[in-house]
């Protein structure tokens, strides 16, 4: 993690972010004022505390990350057409488990609109997949599905 993010937000798989990028920018200024810290730092400590809000575990974070001076290369992460199997395998190479890479996708939907709590790890979004059948894309089709891994 090198805080490149900062540099990516224009990308299309990352046009969400803009909002929390706003809200980090802020906060740094601030932090700034009092000790500098550094984008990857910032962001690494924010997402622990959002995974500890959540109620997920206490990540410890070690500080001392060097900011990136540009974006990292476009193309990392997987097209949203990859199946469950293709999915796994990327994750796979990549050292996630199966569980962990439900876990991180399911991660994505956390302060999404219209589906269960936002700020608690549930699965109501995917049973609202499950229960409206919109088309599928190639991997929702597995989500939450036993025979799928």
């Amino acid at each position: 993690m090198n805080g490149s993010i900062i540099y990516e937000v224009d990308r299309p798989e990352n046009i969400g972010l803009n909002r929390s990028i706003k809200i980090l920018r802020k906060a740094k200024e601030g932090i700034d004022n009092v000790q500098k810290v550094s984008w990857a730092d910032l962001i690494a400590v924010a997402g622990a505390e959002a995974v500890a809000l959540c109620g997920g575990p206490e990540i410890p974070v070690r500080l001392g990350r060097v900011d990136s001076s540009s974006a990292d290369p476009s193309g990392k992460l997987p097209e949203e057409t990859l199946d469950a199997a293709s999915l796994k395998t990327l994750f796979s190479k990549k050292g996630f488990s199966a569980q962990e890479l439900v876990v991180l996708s399911g991660a994505h939907t956390i302060g999404g609109k219209g589906f269960g709590s936002p700020v608690v790890f549930d699965n109501t979004y995917f049973k609202v997949l499950l229960d409206n059948r919109p088309p599928q894309t190639s991997s929702s089709k597995c989500i939450f599905l036993t025979n799928c891994f």
